[in-house]
């Protein structure tokens, strides 16, 4: 290790950092109200009458689906980052994947994906059935729980 140089310590000596920590711990028991740089309260930066202030977000929906049958002869990271290309390049914008499972089957691999696409796309893959590879098949994804839920309602009313 003779080639190897010790390089200096870029970080204060560690009395420096306990007299820092304890005058820190100090002020945090004090009720004082925050100051400035020079020792002034803090401005507020808005009035009471600034309804700017004040907004909603609006979400960005998504439709999920599952492709299945996507041939797994390449890991999924390379795989995942094609979809999303092949996609893109069809102007339908994929917002998350994810890996369900990988089958093997008749001597070959095949992915099934969960594919999370804009809403405003989705009509571009629902109207074309060729949207797809050969071969790829895609549905709309039916969370495991919901099939559950759904037989097993008991009707109530609501009065």
């Amino acid at each position: 290790m003779s080639g190897y140089k010790t390089l200096p310590s870029i970080l204060p000596p560690k009395e420096v950092l306990q007299c820092q920590m304890k005058r820190l711990m100090e002020n945090l028991g004090n009720d004082q109200i925050p100051k400035g740089n020079k020792g002034q309260p803090i401005e507020p930066l808005v009035s009471d009458n600034d309804t700017s202030v004040f907004r909603g977000v609006v979400r960005k929906r998504t439709k999920r689906i599952v492709l299945y049958n996507v041939r797994a002869d390449k890991p999924y990271e390379l795989v995942n980052g094609a979809v999303k290309s092949y996609a893109e390049n069809k102007g339908v914008k994929i917002t998350f994947s994810k890996l369900l499972k990988k089958r093997e089957s008749r001597g070959y691999s095949t992915y099934i994906m969960r594919v999370n696409i804009a809403e405003s796309d989705f009509e571009k893959v629902e109207s074309n059935e060729n949207f797809w590879p050969a071969g790829v098949y895609w549905r709309e994804y039916i969370p495991y729980n919901s099939n559950f839920n759904n037989n097993n309602q008991t009707e109530q009313s609501w009065q």
